[in-house]
């Protein structure tokens, strides 16, 4: 499994959502809504995502994410220090 860190998880436009926020490749944000409450999120800082793609020359990510970002993306660049492989440790 691969997770992709999250810069914020917050309250999302209706009950039962959250709106995720994450970094992309050159530092600017995309947000995208998920289904949850953002008490339960809290120690979640972490969404799953698949890798398409490493770059050997800047080591960034092609992931795609779970769900399509306000800009309409479906997949982003992301640095691979916001990558952890396997499970994340929420401790």
């Amino acid at each position: 499994m691969v997770f992709l860190s999250c810069a914020s998880i917050r309250g999302g436009l209706m009950d039962g959502e959250v709106t995720v926020e994450v970094k992309n490749y050159r530092g600017e944000s995309e947000y995208f809504r998920a289904a949850g409450s953002e008490s339960s999120q809290k120690e979640a800082q972490f969404i799953e995502v698949g890798v398409i793609h490493q770059d050997p020359k800047t080591n960034a990510y092609l992931v795609e994410l779970p769900m399509e970002t306000d800009s309409g993306a479906r997949r982003i660049w992301v640095p691979a220090s916001a990558i952890v492989v396997n499970e994340p440790s929420f401790a």
